[in-house]
């Protein structure tokens, strides 16, 4: 059960950490001037990409190895999916954007950069849903295998 319960631990990190960023962080981003908000945006995606890369991995490995260890509790699986999908959905999807956006010097920021950086916003929003949803799986994973022994929650 620990094993559940770090993925669990890791995949509140992981969606905390996104929803964070797509609810408060970002979107006071876009009130900076395009210079400014690129600015912002490069050093900040660079610290996410390794924390939430690593944090969605071992959420969901982890959550993987629950669903084989302790009898194939179907939340599991559900959860490791919804914190595994998070790496081709980046890498298909967000990371194009990410280039676009890393490429760009801060003093050519325009219109265009801030509707790119307002495009990725929702996007990365995405990420954090997905992440939430692991959460809520695992969560109710946990809750399931917890009830069903003998001396803890509802016994």
């Amino acid at each position: 059960m620990t094993i559940g319960l770090l993925a669990l631990i890791c995949a509140a990190m992981f969606a905390g950490i996104a929803l964070y960023i797509s609810i408060a962080e970002h979107p006071a981003r876009l009130h900076l001037v395009p210079a400014s908000a690129l600015t912002h945006w490069k050093p900040s995606y660079g610290a996410g990409l390794i924390m939430q890369g690593a944090l969605s991995a071992v959420a969901g490995l982890l959550g993987l190895a629950t669903f084989l260890i302790y009898g194939f509790y179907i939340s599991w699986l559900y959860g490791a999916i919804f914190m595994l999908i998070n790496w081709p959905y980046t890498w298909y999807l967000i990371m194009p954007l990410n280039r676009e956006l890393k490429a760009i010097e801060p003093a050519a920021a325009n219109d265009e950069t801030m509707a790119k950086l307002a495009q990725w916003g929702w996007m990365h929003l995405v990420r954090g849903l997905l992440g939430a949803a692991g959460l809520l799986f695992y969560f109710l994973a946990a809750m399931d295998m917890l009830q069903r022994v003998p001396g803890v929650i509802g016994r």
